[in-house]
């Protein structure tokens, strides 16, 4: 299983990081809007819509990018869409886990439903507002979140005693999300002070608020991933499935690999908003 995570992984990166580095912006924000769009077919079947009905969620997904331009258009701009979709992981996302597995009622279906065709998108948003900012500045943050899910794994499977939400994912710790943090710190700052490697996501928020602030910048970060990781876990334990889907071979489904970056993302763009 190892092997074959390991080689869908590089299968993904050998894909992304040339497109990325090497292609242009639109070319990156279109392979960004497919796998957005396989995402949004994985939501809409967590929650019980049919193959036709989610077929028809992923092409709307697709379409998202319309929805922002009229937005911006009409003077909405994208730091409010930021606020409403932040209100959702901070107010209703909490309440969510602390309920834990409870069958969701017909309404809480229809509104996670409406809440996808915002939250899913915007993370879309938000990745190529990163990308605008610099390449290196998306790929810090990604590496970021990335180093948060890999210290937190190992550090968990290593000394983890202490269940972070054993109900709904047993296999997370306390220890092994402080281990996340760790990483993620150091991944952040080594970044950051490395030569050449600018702008950071780190780098920039260490030039107006400080060593301190900048911690606990990612500190929130990785909070936000964590949030994001558990609250997709729910939705596959009341769906009671394991896996979102089975796109990705070793890895489950697109969802399963995004999951982090659906609140952690934009709340990395608001902090830039906030703070740049």
């Amino acid at each position: 299983m190892l092997r074959k995570r390991i080689l869908t992984a590089l299968v993904l990166l050998a894909v992304l990081l040339p497109t990325l580095i090497f292609g242009q912006p639109y070319q990156l924000g279109l392979l960004l809007l497919v796998l957005l769009s396989l995402a949004a077919w994985e939501w809409t079947r967590l929650l019980g819509a049919t193959q036709v009905y989610a077929i028809a969620y992923g092409f709307i997904a697709f379409l998202s990018p319309v929805i922002f331009f009229l937005l911006s258009y009409i003077g909405f701009g994208l730091h409010y869409v930021l606020i409403l979709a932040l209100s959702f992981w901070c107010l209703y996302v909490p309440h969510a886990l602390y309920k834990k597995i409870t069958t969701p009622t017909r309404l809480e279906q229809i509104g996670l439903q409406c809440i996808g065709l915002l939250i899913l998108p915007l993370c879309w948003a938000a990745l190529m507002g990163a990308q605008a900012i610099g390449n290196t500045y998306l790929l810090s943050l990604l590496a970021t979140i990335w180093a948060a899910d890999i210290g937190a794994y190992f550090v968990g499977k290593a000394w983890g005693r202490h269940h972070l939400a054993s109900r709904i994912s047993p296999g997370k710790t306390i220890e092994g999300a402080l281990g996340g943090f760790c990483l993620a710190l150091g991944v952040s700052v080594g970044l950051a002070l490395w030569g050449g490697i600018e702008p950071t996501f780190f780098g920039l928020m260490l030039n107006n608020i400080g060593w301190i602030g900048s911690s606990l910048c990612i500190a929130l970060l990785v909070a936000a991933s964590v949030m994001g990781d558990l609250f997709e876990s729910l939705l596959k334990r009341r769906a009671n499935v394991k896996d979102s889907s089975h796109l990705l071979p070793g890895h489950g489904g697109i969802l399963d690999r995004i999951d982090a970056l659906l609140p952690a993302i934009p709340f990395a763009l608001f902090l830039h908003f906030l703070f740049n």
